[in-house]
């Protein structure tokens, strides 16, 4: 088994990224909200629907809600009508990957957070065997 250690720069700022092409929910969620998308039913029209159920009984709340923004980062540029340009955004999404997707700026968030962390559960780990 190969371990591989993770860097900063592994991470990227996938919700600023997505905010771009999709609604927030903001206001919508509840704590314990059940997401689900089928294929065959969540894309009508130009609209790509989420459903959100706050539990698995069949007659809990549930909720469709329409995540598709109609403004949409690149959606001028793809096609005039909106169906078209929700038919190409797939393609759209890819190739704005490489042009909007980077590493979020954290500045010194990383070496506080190891502080924290360290202090908050340094005293429940077991000491280094060096140590012992």
């Amino acid at each position: 088994m190969t371990v591989h250690k993770t860097e900063e720069s592994d991470f990227f700022d996938w919700g600023k990224f997505l905010d771009s092409f999709y609604r927030e929910f903001w206001g919508m969620v509840k704590q314990n909200y059940i997401f689900s998308m089928d294929h065959t039913t969540c894309r009508i029209g130009n609209k790509l629907f989420i459903d959100m159920r706050d539990c698995d009984i069949k007659t809990s709340e549930h909720v469709r809600f329409n995540i598709l923004k109609q403004i949409f980062y690149g959606r001028k540029d793809a096609a005039k009508k909106l169906l078209e340009a929700v038919c190409r955004r797939p393609q759209i999404i890819r190739a704005a990957q490489a042009e909007m997707l980077h590493p979020p700026l954290t500045g010194n968030k990383p070496l506080y957070t190891q502080v924290k962390f360290h202090n908050k559960f340094g005293p429940c780990l077991p000491p280094p065997r060096s140590m012992q």
